[in-house]
């Protein structure tokens, strides 16, 4: 809980605004903190989405704290886009932000 913890400082969320976001009591929220029980799968999916990062994060600390909402949308479209239209958006993105370094995703950069 300690990533999920410092995630929470970053973002200036409570303990109780974790729970509101999550649909859980505080009292449970809290539970997870003083290591009475640990958060179940489903409900550490919902804390990271409540985090603006990723499970993996929250748990092994070893990724990407914050994950953007644009790779997200694009990880949830990038397969209904044809190769030219991902062609067309990469130059897009790589006018908008010319300082920012691609990585590869399925052959296709992406931010």
């Amino acid at each position: 809980m300690e990533n999920v913890l410092s995630q929470m400082k970053r973002l200036g969320i409570s303990q109780a605004k974790l729970a509101e976001a999550i649909g859980k009591s505080r009292s449970t929220v809290n539970g997870w903190f003083i290591a009475e029980y640990e958060p179940k799968t489903l409900e550490a999916v919902k804390i990271a989405e409540a985090l603006n990062t990723t499970v993996e994060y929250l748990v092994t600390g070893e990724s990407t704290p914050q994950k953007s909402p644009i790779r997200t949308e694009f990880d949830r479209y990038i397969d209904r886009f044809s190769d030219d239209e991902i062609t067309r958006a990469k130059g897009m993105l790589e006018l908008a932000f010319p300082e920012k370094k691609h990585a590869s995703h399925g052959g296709t950069a992406v931010s």
